[in-house]
């Protein structure tokens, strides 16, 4: 049985006008971009075995005297799965449509020619989106619902859930270029769209924050980096923040299982669908033995270019593989054979890193003969 108690907004989040956060909307207008105030978020996550669905709605205010169009960038988990957008505006409700990145903004465009109203999701990165909006009338409330579903983190039994706020400041390096897209700052010539990644609403005011989780299952260990309240029978809380919080980073809640609770099961309410969820009991492993490992790479002339780069790549990610205790060689060769040391050394820190930076200097040449590096 599963007990959830709807949330009124109660709490306001002071965020300074330097903080970025929650996403924002930003119109174009004729005096230049106005940001439309984000006066509301909404999270309701609902969580059952180590599977998590999060309803988001960010509700803003056109509080121009015109319609206009308009740029939403927003944070979400970066291993989460888009699964619904809508626009609500006044009556109108705008459901997002699966496309090509071309021919979705070629539909957008064609719609905002003929005056209709219209939103364009793009993944600019796995954790930053951009919605577009289009004709957002005078005086009238938006808002945005977006929903997404995700595993959780599980490390030793406990599951961790993260809630982004924030899109917090990127690296963008090389020469600036062009500046085509909504964001603070502009394209370069290695991030050929930097100018599409960083908000440019710096929030004002107060801001409302509500987040509901509905849990499946008792739950020992509950943590939460804000304040968090249950609210019926062990499976549902209420993520309460102070006043005094600020929208500046992520939203984490961990939680383990009860132990004496092997099985969850959940039945959603479309008759269609059940989640069954075992937890098998610990499997006891044996230390592993220490290991002596013999690398062979092919430097020859045919590995010049992108092969030589994968070799040296996947050898790197071998050596990175190895425990304390074990013993390593590296052996390259051509028309000739190269080692790295004289017989097997040991592994730590202080040989993996001469052993990469023996591998970086790797480089194509000569003939192939691999008998005498066999030997």
């Amino acid at each position: 049985m599963t007990a959830v108690q709807p949330i009124s907004p109660t709490l306001s989040l002071d965020s300074p006008h330097d903080k970025r956060g929650l996403g924002g909307l930003v119109a174009a207008a004729e005096s230049g971009e106005v940001a439309l105030p984000l006066q509301e978020v909404r999270v309701r996550a609902s969580i059952a075995g180590d599977c998590c669905r999060t309803v988001i709605d960010q509700r803003f205010t056109n509080t121009l005297d015109v319609a206009m169009e308009a740029v939403h960038i927003f944070p979400l988990p970066e291993e989460g799965a888009v699964t619904e957008v809508e626009l609500h505006c006044g009556d109108l409700v705008v459901r997002a449509d699966c496309k090509e990145r071309q021919e979705a903004e070629q539909v957008f465009d064609e719609a905002r020619q003929a005056g209709h109203r219209a939103a364009l999701l793009t993944a600019e990165r796995d954790d930053v989106h951009t919605l577009r909006i289009t004709n957002l009338p005078a005086k009238e409330a938006v808002t945005v619902r977006i929903v997404i579903v995700e595993r959780l983190e599980s490390i030793d039994g406990s599951f961790r859930w993260r809630f982004p706020t924030t899109i917090p400041p990127r690296y963008l390096p090389g020469e600036a270029r062009s500046h085509d897209g909504p964001g603070v700052l502009p394209d370069t010539d290695a991030v050929g769209d930097a100018s599409r990644l960083q908000p440019p609403l710096r929030l004002q005011g107060g801001t409302k924050l509500d987040l509901e989780v509905e849990l499946a299952g008792p739950l020992t260990n509950l943590e939460s980096s804000l304040h968090a309240v249950r609210i019926g029978f062990d499976e549902s809380i209420r993520i309460a923040p102070s006043q005094t919080t600020t929208l500046n980073k992520d939203f984490v809640l961990a939680f383990s299982a009860a132990q004496d609770d092997k099985a969850t099961v959940r039945a959603y309410t479309d008759g269609t669908h059940t989640l069954v969820v075992v937890e098998p009991p610990a499997i006891e492993i044996p230390d592993a033995l220490p290991r002596d490992a013999v690398f062979v790479v092919d430097i020859s002339g045919s590995m010049s270019g992108p092969k030589m780069d994968a070799a040296k790549k996947a050898l790197q990610t071998a050596l990175h593989g190895l425990l304390p205790g074990d013993r390593f060689r590296l052996i390259a060769f051509d028309d000739r054979v190269e080692q790295f040391g004289s017989g097997f050394t040991a592994y730590d820190e202080r040989t993996l890193a001469k052993a990469d930076r023996w591998v970086a200097g790797l480089a194509a040449r000569g003939g192939t003969e691999m008998l005498p590096a066999i030997k």
